[in-house]
């Protein structure tokens, strides 16, 4: 059995067929569909996206840029995804009393994407982990090189009077680590990779166009650099975020600071929750009328820089910082939005405003 479903509410189910532009499905409230073997799956009222298909034991969606998927099973279902692209990121959330798979398109999704969801047996363990072809290096588990191993004592040789000192254990890389994406050859080391020549050139490109968009010069050196940071990251916080998150980040970082001298210990903070220290004032002041207006909708006032939450939630939509995600956050988040703007977020400020909403203000 087949059902295609666009538009969102089953009442509106007339015209299957008809072209649809990006993310007209949208969901005032929350629609429960079922599959031929009666589990069933709620569609929260975050998720918009192009169409979507409910089959015998699958679900396909159609996402374009910015779109969400936000799915729930109070049976705790695990779900497979398959289909998903660099632009996009795929979280699986095991809670006590259900199970929530989110996916979210970012803005820099070049054409709509078929994606496709299994439901299958129970999800297994609690919280929230990434999975899908976005995130390089082993869907978003544990980053950096392990630890080296401990150097054999050598043995105590037969006649001096006194042993030799066992060897110190080298140390492990620090968790907040941030390498220099300039040697490929060591980040790849350090973050516990494999080198990507067709990525690595993919990424080129991609950064050449946004330099050229965002009117920032950058040496031949500084290129590569970057190219490598958007394939692979710089830490650990940055290699599980994905290949098309990282590009997205760097294109803020273009936008916000401007510069080809890319920090890249900024780029960390902005990927974990914290107020960059390289700042661009001139910048700032020509966005300041702007993310002035964001945050009077969402707060009612001009921001306290003396209160910390305020604080943070202005250079979280100044300077696009990101946070360790959370799905019920974000939700709150998006859900707060809709009902300041009365619209679903689409540029990079909306989803600053969005992050800024559900982690810097809470």
């Amino acid at each position: 059995m087949k059902k295609i479903l666009i538009l969102g509410l089953l009442a509106l189910l007339t015209a299957p067929t008809l072209a649809f532009a990006a993310n007209d499905v949208t969901f005032p409230q929350q629609s429960t569909i079922t599959l031929d073997d009666g589990s069933s799956y709620t569609i929260d009222t975050s998720s918009t996206f192009d169409s979507f298909t409910v089959n015998a034991t699958t679900i396909t969606f159609t996402l374009s840029a910015n779109s969400i998927v936000s799915l729930i099973s109070v049976e705790r279902k695990g779900f497979t995804v398959s289909g998903d692209d660099s632009y996009m990121t795929v979280t699986n959330e095991c809670g006590n009393s259900q199970s929530i798979l989110l996916i979210t398109a970012s803005a820099s999704e070049p054409a709509p994407v078929i994606v496709t969801v299994t439901p299958s047996g129970s999800c297994t363990g609690l919280g929230s982990s990434n999975a899908g072809s976005n995130n390089n290096g082993g869907g978003g588990g544990g980053g950096g090189s392990s630890a080296p191993a401990t150097p054999a004592t050598p043995a105590t040789p037969a006649t001096p009077t006194e042993s030799p000192a066992t060897p110190a254990t080298p140390a492990t890389p620090s968790a907040n680590s941030v390498n220099d994406p300039s040697n490929v050859t060591a980040l790849l080391t350090n973050l516990g990779l494999t080198r990507d020549s067709a990525k690595e050139s993919q990424s080129s490109d991609k950064v050449t166009a946004d330099l050229k968009e965002f009117k920032v010069t950058a040496s031949a050196e500084q290129k590569t650099a970057m190219a490598n940071f958007v394939t692979y990251g710089v830490s650990i916080a940055t290699k599980k975020i994905g290949l098309g998150e990282r590009g997205a980040l760097l294109r803020d970082y273009f936008n916000t600071v401007g510069k080809a001298n890319v920090s890249w210990s900024d780029i960390e903070r902005m990927t974990t929750g914290q107020k960059v220290l390289g700042r661009n004032l001139a910048n700032e002041q020509a966005q300041v009328p702007k993310v002035l207006a964001a945050f009077e909708k969402v707060v009612g006032h001009a921001p306290n820089f003396k209160n910390a939450k305020e604080d943070l939630a202005w250079n979280t939509m100044m300077y696009r910082i990101r946070f360790t995600r959370d799905l019920t956050k974000e939700k709150q988040g998006i859900g707060s939005f809709q009902k300041a703007f009365n619209r679903i977020p689409t540029s990079p400020l909306d989803w600053s405003v969005v992050r800024a909403l559900g982690y810097a203000l809470k």
